[in-house]
């Protein structure tokens, strides 16, 4: 619950107009952010997320329910810490989407922009379109998404931040991904 926010309305005219314009961004985060938590997911159940009374829109940057989408073979990496998941993918091409798929996926821009790594923790994204400097971004990838599926044991080891906004693998692992 957000409560007092003189400074986010600080200087409006229409407070009304404000909040929209300041929710929509959060709307997107919190889709994005959390999306594998808002559909059924092995044993987990969906559930639904409500922000000023409006649902939070469904988004999938895996594009799940495509069937032009091309699962690559994954693999699974131990260590003492626990076990770290990655799953490859290669999106459709935009000439093999509709558009609603499009904007599941974030968006025309989104396609090309958020290639690269989707590191989730406990099921909840932490860091996404990366390639930690691994390969650089290019046209050649962008339809690349990787989901790497860490447990909150490794927090320490990716360098995880309070706010579990940002990782970086640590040396063992980002050899692996490399491959």
């Amino acid at each position: 619950i957000w409560q007092d926010m003189d400074r986010l309305m600080a200087g409006s005219a229409n407070p009304q107009t404000e909040m929209t314009t300041r929710l929509s961004p959060l709307m997107e985060h919190l889709a994005l952010v959390f999306h594998r938590f808002t559909r059924v997911e092995g044993s987990h159940k969906a559930i639904r997320i409500i922000l000023n009374g409006l649902p939070v829109p469904e988004r999938d940057p895996f594009l799940a329910s495509n069937c032009f989408r091309q699962p690559l073979e994954g693999q699974t990496i131990r260590h003492e810490k626990g076990v770290v998941s990655i799953q490859p993918f290669i999106l459709p091409p935009v000439s093999k989407l509709k558009p609603e798929e499009i904007e599941l996926a974030g968006g025309r821009e989104g396609l090309k922009g958020t290639q690269g790594f989707y590191v989730y923790r406990n099921r909840r994204l932490v860091i996404w379109g990366t390639w930690f400097r691994l390969v650089p971004k290019q046209e050649f990838y962008k339809l690349t998404r990787i989901q790497v599926d860490i447990p909150n044991t490794f927090d320490e080891l990716w360098a995880l931040d309070i706010k579990k906004s940002a990782a970086y693998p640590p040396d063992v692992i980002r050899n692996r991904l490399r491959s």
